[in-house]
């Protein structure tokens, strides 16, 4: 029975949750999951909050155990089918969807599901199942934003730019759901080419989202990565025994074109593109809680033996394999693994890294104009932020080339559109792969990304450029 207290504390949550206090909700929900284990309203907002911190795995689990008490939630099914989504566990995603709908006619279930079949590039079946919907007028502002991206694919603009702003137009339309939609009004916008409106949106879209990041923290935490892993370091320190060569994990920043080599891998027979694993940012962070350490890392990483190596090497390996225990190659695709990479060598030490890049100006603005995750990428609504966040990588990805025994291929995404065969054939080899003709075929490369949009864009990039020109970047594809 839910009490009183436990009511009032977890309207506090919600309240949090709104003025974006992550950290803050979670330890009110967990107190009150303390109290009352069979809670499932706080176990649902406790598997939201885990999945807007990037927890994904423990927000499944918060999901799975309310299921426990209450199979019959359409919420906590919702709630399980969207983690699994951002797992990039697409399948198990639409059978939690699907396991809602049993439930009856919901209109967060189908939009959910249309979700995830567009990210199947399944546009039409995605649009198909909206479409009732939206012509009897019961979607809500969810439903709006993901019909308007379908009705984006096929130059619907104009349908795509009305049914925004009627949304756009209700007042109690506010925070991540208001910026949803003005990143999709900015997009319908770029569509009828009128680039200045299209900018507001965008800025707007980026406006609603609070503050958090700090250039300052990231430089230091960038000094002290490259501080831990030197060569010196690197020469002398334990690595696991796993001799696997399985392991490829793609890395970069946001829009680098990661999706055009994960479909290159797809194709082939012999890989398993696995998504956006969190299994390394787990690991760290496990290590971190087993260690007891007074340590954050990277400096905790000293202090670890090969036989933890060993043990954590294996256990990881496990876990990629039960997703497809008959590839011969594992591809994680988790971006941010890039501030990783030296942890990475001593777990995988004959592991391979695809290492994805794009002129900086056009991938900084790509992701200005996308809706991000904030608790994941706070630098991304800001384009001073952006461009400093982008230096700061390069820099990091500069020691790792200079001090790494990993073999890491410099792909570049413009490569993709002058010399698909060629680039395709470079991936293909280095993941120590045999070229098959047949998969070609089923590489449908995406430029809706174009390398030029950003030119449509360039009075409005002023604080952007001058960030990257700082360190020599703006335009230079590098």
């Amino acid at each position: 029975m839910v009490t009183h207290s436990s009511s009032a504390n977890l309207a506090t949550v919600q309240q949090l949750l709104q003025q974006g206090l992550l950290e803050e909700a979670e330890v009110i929900c967990r107190r009150v999951i303390k109290r009352d284990d069979k809670n499932t309203d706080a176990l649902r907002l406790l598997g939201g909050i885990l999945g807007q911190r990037g927890r994904f795995a423990e927000a499944a689990k918060s999901f799975q155990r309310g299921l426990r008490i209450d199979r019959r939630s359409v919420m906590l099914w919702c709630g399980l089918a969207r983690t699994r989504m951002y797992e990039g566990l697409l399948d198990e995603s639409i059978a939690a969807y699907e396991e809602a709908l049993t439930l009856g006619l919901n209109v967060q279930a189908v939009v959910g599901k249309a979700e995830v079949l567009r990210r199947q590039d399944r546009h039409d079946d995605a649009r198909i199942l909206l479409e009732p919907v939206v012509a009897a007028g019961a979607e809500d502002g969810e439903a709006a934003a993901v019909y308007a991206s379908l009705l984006e694919l096929v130059d619907r603009h104009n349908e795509a730019d009305m049914l925004l702003k009627k949304h756009l137009a209700t007042p109690n339309i506010q925070g991540r759901m208001r910026a949803k939609l003005l990143y999709g009004l900015g997009s319908a916008r770029e569509g009828l080419k009128d680039y200045d409106q299209a900018f507001d949106a965008f800025k707007a879209a980026n406006g609603t989202t609070p503050q958090f990041f700090n250039i300052e923290h990231t430089r230091r935490d960038v000094d002290a990565t490259i501080n831990i892993f030197s060569a010196e370091f690197l020469a002398g320190c334990p690595r696991s025994s796993n001799e696997t060569e399985m392991m490829v994990f793609v890395v970069g920043m946001p829009h680098c074109g990661s999706k055009q080599v994960e479909r290159i891998l797809d194709a082939h027979s012999e890989a398993s593109v696995l998504g956006e694993k969190p299994e390394i940012t787990e690991t760290v962070r496990g290590l971190a809680a087993e260690l007891r350490s007074s340590k954050t890392f990277p400096e905790f990483v000293a202090d670890v033996d090969r036989r933890t190596l060993d043990r954590l090497s294996h256990r990881s390996l496990a876990h990629y394999r039960q997703i497809d225990p008959k590839a011969g190659r594992l591809i994680d695709s988790a971006l941010n693994n890039f501030g990783f990479l030296g942890f990475i060598e001593l777990l995988f030490p004959n592991a391979r890294v695809i290492h994805c890049r794009r002129d900086p100006l056009a991938q900084c603005a790509s992701c200005y104009f996308s809706p991000l995750v904030p608790e994941i990428h706070p630098y991304s609504t800001d384009l001073g932020a952006l461009g400093q966040y982008h230096c700061e990588y390069e820099r990091l990805m500069g020691h790792w080339r200079s001090v790494l025994s990993l073999p890491i291929l410099e792909m570049q995404h413009e490569d993709f559109v002058t010399d698909l065969e060629g680039t395709a054939r470079q991936i293909i080899e280095f993941c120590g792969l045999e070229w098959e003709d047949a998969g070609m075929d089923l590489i449908d490369i995406e430029h809706s990304d174009s390398v030029d949009r950003h030119d449509h864009y360039e009075k409005h990039l002023g604080p952007l450029i001058a960030a990257l020109a700082d360190t020599g970047a703006a335009g230079a594809p590098g």
